[in-house]
């Protein structure tokens, strides 16, 4: 982009060095200047706004593991949770490893949220997933979505739901699967320990089956351990094809949101493999 805007000053100021020489009285000569010079401003005006629509290009749009992710940004409260999502820089970052980070953030009186989702669509196969996040820190109304989503599949939306969620109720669970399908959604709840995770999650999506696994990293023996394993029944009524990853961290819809000590998500890795079958 850089070389086409000096390529038009250079342009620009080749033509006024030809005028001036043109016209050599010198009311014609500041006359000539002071066109150019409103010229000069327009040109200067538009390579500016470029340069801003790039950057915020730059800043909403995340690499990792080879895959392009868009933040997603919602200036008024909309699902899940009736939230605003990423209007604060913090909402999502990348850190110096190269890791997407997710938080909650403070906006005025309110906070404003976090989600990513896949450029690419995704269908059948295997998706495997790795994060670090300190569960302890959560508050039971802080939700961690790791899901599959089509917003234009309704009902169901194709959503595959692993998620570390208590919707609130302390006393509950707080995590669980989730299958969403068009009468229902199937959940399979557990708890996951409350401390600092580095976790590997995985979904499987066959013909027939949805596989979906959470493995905890063993410092012991230097390997993921599986913790929790379920399998589904793959709805008949899923159509894959448009079908985005997302990842997000909201807070429910209750009359007192808390983010409890504000812990931050960290995304390590992503890997597709599709289903050749």
């Amino acid at each position: 982009m850089k070389s086409i805007e000096n390529l038009f000053l250079n342009i620009y100021k080749g033509i006024v060095h030809k005028e001036l020489k043109k016209n050599k009285n010198t009311n014609n000569q500041n006359n000539c200047l002071n066109r150019y010079l409103k010229i000069l401003s327009l040109i200067i005006t538009c390579i500016l706004f470029n340069v801003y629509i790039y950057s915020q290009e730059s800043m909403d749009t995340f690499n990792l593991s080879g895959i392009k992710w868009k933040k997603r940004i919602s200036e008024h409260n909309s699902g899940p949770g009736n939230n605003t999502f990423g209007l604060h820089e913090r909402n999502v970052y990348l850190d110096k490893d190269g890791n997407i980070n997710l938080k909650i953030k403070k906006t005025g009186r309110t906070y404003s949220c976090a989600e990513i989702y896949s450029d690419s669509f995704f269908g059948k196969g295997r998706y495997e997933i790795t994060i670090a996040t300190n569960t302890k820190q959560f508050s039971p109304q802080m939700v961690l979505g790791i899901f599959l989503y089509d917003q234009t599949a309704s009902p169901h939306f194709n959503e595959i739901d692993i998620e570390y969620a208590q919707w609130g109720n302390k006393d509950i669970e707080n995590a669980q699967y989730a299958i969403h399908t068009n009468n229902n959604i199937e959940v399979s709840r557990f708890y996951i320990p409350k401390k600092k995770l580095l976790s590997k999650h995985t979904i499987d999506i066959s013909n027939q089956d949805i596989i979906i696994t959470t493995s905890i990293y063993n410092k012991r023996n230097n390997e993921f351990d599986l913790f929790e394993e379920k399998k589904f029944v793959n709805p008949q009524e899923f159509d894959y094809r448009n079908t985005r990853f997302h990842f997000n961290l909201w807070l429910t819809d209750t009359p007192e949101k808390k983010v409890g000590k504000n812990p931050k998500v960290k995304i390590k890795s992503f890997k597709y493999t599709p289903n050749i079958k």
